[in-house]
């Protein structure tokens, strides 16, 4: 009697829900969607990009021959980072423009899992390689600038905290935007 109640209330729920099982109207969804956030993320990093151009512009232009030889090492060190970081950004952007919505399903989902782990591990790498010496550059470069220790001290904790900050930011996108939609492609592969 009980596996006929449950059995029942399957069906009352699966009416109540349609859901559409056409595997060709799944993987258009699953296209779209793509298309969706390959454009988003395109979008995302163009105006990443101009930027950054910009911040290195202006930052170029802070380059004094007449500061201390420390503080210019370190000015030079956060341009190469950021500037290092651009380039991976440039890269990125070149290597993933090319979407082939054509191909088989399981292709396409690879070539989708490729994508997402490739943005991934950009942020990982830009985080690890290049933001944390870019920091200790602008601390090289300002500290060698100020003249006392109170202002030593803050801006110390300033860069630690943004550190921290951008640490925690970095890891926040991975986690709540890029590994879900990895989960969910592999659940799809699996299907």
């Amino acid at each position: 009697m009980e596996l006929e109640q449950v059995k029942a209330a399957w069906q009352r729920e699966k009416a109540a829900y349609p859901y559409e099982t056409d595997p060709a109207k799944i993987l258009a969804d699953t296209r779209q969607q793509a298309m969706k956030r390959d454009q988003e993320f395109a979008r995302k990093q163009r105006t990443q990009i101009i930027c950054s151009l910009i911040s290195l512009g202006v930052m170029a232009r802070w380059y004094n021959p007449h500061n201390p030889p420390l503080a210019n090492v370190g000015l030079i060190v956060m341009l190469f980072c950021f500037a290092l970081m651009l380039a991976g950004s440039i890269i990125l952007k070149l290597r993933l423009r090319v979407s082939h919505p054509e191909l088989p399903r399981k292709e396409f989902l690879m070539e989708q899992r490729r994508k997402i782990s490739a943005r991934i591990a950009l942020l990982r790498n830009l985080m690890t390689w290049f933001f944390i010496p870019a920091m200790l550059g602008f601390l090289f470069w300002q500290v060698a600038l100020s003249h006392s220790i109170q202002m030593k001290i803050v801006l110390i904790i300033l860069a630690a905290l943004a550190s921290v900050g951008a640490f925690l930011c970095y890891r926040w996108q991975i986690r709540r935007g890029l590994l879900p939609m990895l989960e969910e492609i592999d659940r799809e592969l699996d299907e």
